[in-house]
């Protein structure tokens, strides 16, 4: 199933959002690197013999930076030309003017259906935001988030 789509700097920020916010499996894996980066911060800060409140501060300022850098960074590398985006059983590819990739289902880690989109987040924290007016109506919505699931979970 192939569905084409153009989105807005905005709405891609938007996106990553209302994704954080309503999936838990997304928002995991972006708070784990929210984790990460903190946690690097701190070892810089072990490494230089810092005080644990020194530590703790490049901590939390590593959490804060990535939970602002990422969004900005989304901002900024926002791919807002027509997209296609096709699904099937061997996994999901996408174009974008000369620029195309492919992953397989076993890189995605959640399919999240809302009102309004579908969010595919892939392993490594970056997701396709699906508005609905990519889909000619809400049953080829319907058909397409069933079936990303059904070959995402390996179902017959």
């Amino acid at each position: 199933m192939t569905i084409q789509y153009a989105l807005t700097r905005r709405e891609i920020v938007s996106s990553f959002f209302k994704s954080v916010f309503s999936s838990g499996k997304y928002r995991t894996t972006i708070l784990m690197y929210c984790l990460v980066i903190g946690g690097l911060g701190a070892l810089r800060a072990i490494e230089s013999h810092a005080g644990t409140k020194s530590i703790l501060a490049h901590f939390a300022s590593g959490v804060v930076a990535f939970a602002i850098f990422a969004p900005a960074f989304l901002f900024i590398r926002a791919k807002t030309a027509m997209r296609s985006l096709t699904i099937s059983s061997d996994g999901i590819s996408t174009q974008i003017g000369q620029i195309s990739g492919a992953l397989l289902w076993n890189q995605v880690r959640v399919i999240h259906e809302s009102p309004s989109s579908i969010l595919i987040g892939r392993t490594n924290g970056n997701a396709f935001y699906i508005p609905d007016r990519a889909f000619a109506n809400p049953e080829q919505k319907a058909e397409f988030a069933r079936l990303a699931k059904q070959w995402a979970l390996n179902l017959p």
